[in-house]
């Protein structure tokens, strides 16, 4: 009858010790291509907000911790 007692009692402890568990949640960082002949003006030097651009998950980068703007041309583009 102890022994039952104590393991109800470890399941009640792990139950509320659980409700103080937070959930992990990646970075989510803007996304956007210059080069898209469908939104060109996207990608301007600062977000004004007229943009439809929302942050996107980088649950792909391993590790990511922040994110990085990165201006440059790449394949002539």
């Amino acid at each position: 009858m102890i022994a039952r007692d104590c393991h109800i009692g470890t399941c009640a402890l792990l139950v509320i010790l659980s409700l103080f568990v937070e959930t992990g949640h990646s970075i989510r960082c803007y996304q956007c291509n210059s080069t898209s002949n469908e939104y060109p003006f996207q990608c301007n030097e600062f977000l004004t907000g007229d943009e439809h651009l929302q942050p996107e998950s980088c649950d792909y980068v391993y590790g990511a911790q922040y994110c990085v703007k990165h201006i440059g041309r790449f394949e002539g583009k």
